[in-house]
């Protein structure tokens, strides 16, 4: 585990355990894991525990760290479904940096021969993200709205747009890198591999902007929004040529 990350994903780990004594494996992945950190990285710690779990289970105090650590959550079930289709978690939790695995569930995931993900997977993350997709579209054109009646003759805007809109269109291009052969499992990744993909400059500066926004973690203005979409329009029809319409698309057809 990278020095400067260890107290603070030993203080998170150490708060699961007391909570959920029936936890089952603490891996970090990501970044972190992978060694493409930067000195302002999130920690993506997944967090397998059986049975259920309290509703405000998420609610785990940062005790001042200065790293956020990303708690993501499954049961046995779940991650047993993530290997069975190949995805992209398999792969991240498969190369993770594993932090408490008394059963060694991570050692038996390692002997597990990982290929590209199911189509199942892929077509069921398609219409998942797709639907996510509509919502950030939604706010967009809200704010805009907002922003012809409100803001023209203003010095100063306040509108601010969903960052589902950049997470669904990250994560669906991340689906296009899958289907042209890539397996992105970190931000470093897909800015790595990207380039093989998107051409054009202004879709290039897009994904720089969106993969920005995403590690900010914040709403984005109308001018953000704006370049956004537009990659996003791009990648939707990529997909559609690969993949055809998304569920929801068909049903409102």
């Amino acid at each position: 585990m990278p020095r400067p990350f260890r107290a603070e994903t030993r203080r998170v780990v150490t708060a699961l355990l007391h909570r959920y004594p029936r936890t089952v494996a603490c891996t970090v992945i990501g970044s972190v894991a992978d060694g493409t950190w930067v000195s302002d990285s999130d920690i993506d710690l997944v967090w397998l525990c059986r049975g259920r779990r309290r509703h405000d289970w998420f609610d785990i105090p940062d005790l001042g760290a200065r790293h956020p650590v990303q708690i993501v959550a499954f049961n046995l079930k779940q991650v047993r479904e993530h290997i069975r289709q190949h995805s992209p978690m398999a792969h991240a939790i498969q190369v993770g940096i594993s932090l408490y695995d008394p059963e060694g569930l991570q050692r038996q995931l390692q002997s597990v021969s990982l290929g590209p993900p199911k189509r199942a997977w892929i077509e069921k993350t398609y219409d998942f993200m797709s639907v996510r997709h509509v919502w950030g579209v939604e706010s967009y054109e809200h704010e805009c709205q907002t922003h012809r009646r409100f803001c023209r003759k203003s010095e100063r805007c306040h509108c601010r747009v969903s960052d589902v809109l950049v997470r669904a269109v990250l994560n669906l291009l991340r689906l296009l890198l899958i289907l042209h052969g890539h397996m992105p499992t970190t931000k470093a990744h897909v800015r790595r591999i990207y380039p093989a993909v998107v051409r054009g400059c202004r879709l290039r500066q897009a994904v720089d902007l969106a993969l920005a926004l995403h590690h900010e973690d914040r709403f984005i203005t109308i001018p953000e929004a704006r370049e956004v979409m537009h990659l996003g329009r791009w990648v939707r029809k990529q997909l559609r040529q690969k993949l055809g319409r998304p569920h929801q698309d068909s049903a409102t057809a």
